[in-house]
């Protein structure tokens, strides 16, 4: 595992400073500076928070990009065929409110190029939300676009220590065998599900499946937002393509049963 960024730790700041007049190597860099293993479509995005890599324990180099600190951690999963530049914008959103932000590519279902063998994206959410406990992150909000939505919806009910929220955008019914609704049946921490209802191009049954997974899961605490509109995943909550007042209630419920502690 590792991390690079500005904010490379303390140990790592003395070494430099003791090895400086010993060694001609390279220079400290910042996040305007590293090199790019997670978001090379959107580079002047991904430039503004650290790149990160973890995955060890599954075998896996799993690359995404680290924004913010603090104890409360937001864990965005994208799309099918999509990777970290869809969800950066938001990322910075939640980042600016305080929370603590790590987006990554899952393995073999991202554009970008991860290595390793395919990974199941219940093991890989698993994997990204030890990993920001590692950093600082005390609970954590998993968050979901269309099969990152399905995928959230399977790992809140297995996540251990379990998330202190999830937010499923579009979720897809089956997504190669993992199924939104049986993962929502297992969600009992609060929960936000949203859909637009005209969306009905790749997947018809969009609006349904949003309905269902809420009218399934057991959690107390749950709100359903379903617009009429044909907005999709990320985009809901995407300033400048979302409609504002949508976005405004997933940060308002969110900062509710999730607030920023730094």
């Amino acid at each position: 595992m590792r991390r690079t960024g500005f904010y490379s730790g303390l140990t790592a700041a003395l070494a430099a400073v003791l090895l400086a007049g010993c060694f001609a190597g390279t220079p400290n860099l910042g996040p305007s500076q590293q090199p790019v293993e997670a978001g090379h479509a959107c580079e002047d995005l991904a430039d503004t928070g650290n790149q990160i890599e973890f995955g060890d324990e599954l075998g896996d180099e799993i690359h995404g990009v680290e924004l913010g600190m603090g104890k409360t951690g937001v864990i965005l999963a994208h799309e099918e065929s999509g990777d970290v530049c869809e969800w950066l914008p938001f990322g910075q959103e939640l980042q600016a409110n305080g929370y603590h932000v790590l987006v990554f590519d899952f393995v073999d279902d991202s554009v970008g190029v991860s290595k390793g063998p395919e990974g199941d994206m219940v093991r890989q959410l698993q994997s990204a939300a030890a990993f920001l406990r590692k950093l600082g992150a005390q609970s954590i909000v998993l968050m979901g676009a269309s099969m990152g939505a399905t995928g959230v919806l399977n790992a809140g009910g297995v996540l251990s220590p379990g998330p202190a929220a999830v937010v499923a955008l579009s979720p897809i019914g089956d997504y190669k065998g993992v199924k939104a609704v049986d993962g929502a049946k297992k969600v009992t921490v609060p929960l936000l599900v949203a859909a637009g209802k005209k969306d009905t191009i790749t997947y018809p049954d969009s609006a349904d499946i949003a309905q269902a997974a809420y009218a399934q899961a057991p959690a107390k605490n749950k709100k359903l937002l379903l617009g009429n509109d044909e907005l999709r995943g990320h985009n809901i909550v995407t300033q400048g393509i979302g409609h504002d007042d949508v976005r405004v209630q997933v940060l308002t419920w969110l900062t509710t049963v999730a607030p920023p502690l730094p």
